[in-house]
């Protein structure tokens, strides 16, 4: 199952979405900027017959000159951002699917289970002397009545 996952999102466009972020923090392009260049690589890509993993810095450099009307050099290192587990590591938002995120919730998710179940056995037990208090005074005025 991890596979077919891993292979699913490897060859997803929805990673370019990743892309043009990493465009914006490695690259210094503004957000309209970056995701209209990857925009304009990915039409390209597609119509090229190219797989998302087939994107390369070229095709970016060229679609990058196009939009903006100027070169420029993209790192070959912002490929990454089209590696699935790359991408989840670089979300760091709070509630984000990233490793380190998923497990901090994971913690507090167990923590406020444990406390939830600590209340609940102290409510069990509160009804459950509320129902041997109400047994008893049920007894005693049975008792009474019997005898009255």
């Amino acid at each position: 199952v991890k596979e077919e996952m891993a292979s699913s999102t490897s060859s997803s466009w929805a990673l370019a979405w990743d892309l043009a972020e990493g465009l914006v923090r490695e690259a210094g392009l503004s957000f309209r900027q970056a995701h209209a260049v990857v925009g304009e690589a990915v039409r390209e890509a597609l119509s090229s017959g190219l797989t998302v993993r087939e994107l390369s810095r070229d095709l970016l450099e060229k679609a990058a000159e196009r939009v903006l009307g100027k070169k420029i050099e993209i790192d070959p290192q912002l490929l990454r951002y089209l590696d699935p587990l790359f991408s989840l590591k670089m979300r760091r938002t709070l509630g984000s699917p990233s490793p380190r995120e998923t497990a901090r919730m994971l913690r507090n998710r167990k923590r406020e289970v444990r406390k939830r179940r600590a209340l609940l056995k102290r409510r069990e037990k509160r009804v459950e002397e509320a129902r041997r208090k109400l047994v008893e005074l049920v007894k005693a005025y049975i008792s009474k009545v019997e005898k009255g």
